[in-house]
């Protein structure tokens, strides 16, 4: 039944769920193998499934897993689609949503659309610095800031990509060190 949770709702309910895992599993396996209609057609499957027996959880995750898999294979309308429905979504987690929106900045910056990619940046900010989000937020200053300076904004760009950097430091991110310190290099070779 609908609304019941995996744990209580019996055999049928595990079935299910065990379906949608599967083709949860499997959907980024057939894209990775130039089958991407059928990964598109088992993500869509685990949608429906999770709406259908009220599990947000599988449903967020379905979304944002399509969408990165559909980023990832460059196949832009898709992504931007998946991720979008998770913005959207009226009980997704502010973190969640701003993950997609990470995701959004991606697809607009491979579409060569800079000022949508920083809006989706900002927009993504707000709500990881309304969590008390330091990592993703310092990761996310890092895109920000990359973005800036590729839009010639160049001072500000610098100076959001230093943050990260300071940020990155206090955290002991060593991956995120090194993408800002990237990009910061790029950054000073491009001004100089």
């Amino acid at each position: 039944a609908a609304g019941k949770s995996r744990a209580d709702g019996g055999e049928a309910e595990s079935d299910w769920y065990a379906g949608a895992s599967a083709r949860l599993i499997l959907a980024p396996v057939a894209y990775n193998q130039d089958r991407h209609d059928l990964g598109k057609s088992l993500f869509e499957e685990t949608a429906v499934a999770a709406q259908e027996h009220d599990d947000t959880a599988l449903l967020h995750h379905t979304l944002y897993q399509a969408g990165t898999t559909a980023l990832l294979n460059e196949e832009l309308a898709d992504a931007r689609r998946w991720y979008t429905a998770l913005v959207e979504a009226d009980n997704a987690a502010a973190q969640t949503k701003a993950a997609a929106l990470i995701g959004l900045a991606n697809v607009a910056h491979r579409e060569r659309d800079i000022d949508a990619a920083i809006r989706d940046c900002e927009a993504a900010l707000e709500l990881f610095k309304g969590e008390n989000d330091v990592a993703r937020t310092a990761r996310t200053l890092t895109l920000y800031g990359a973005l800036l300076h590729e839009q010639g904004d160049t001072d500000t760009g610098l100076k959001i990509l230093s943050e990260s950097l300071a940020l990155c430091r206090r955290r002991d991110d060593m991956l995120g060190v090194a993408h800002a310190l990237q990009n910061l290099g790029y950054a000073a070779i491009e001004v100089d």
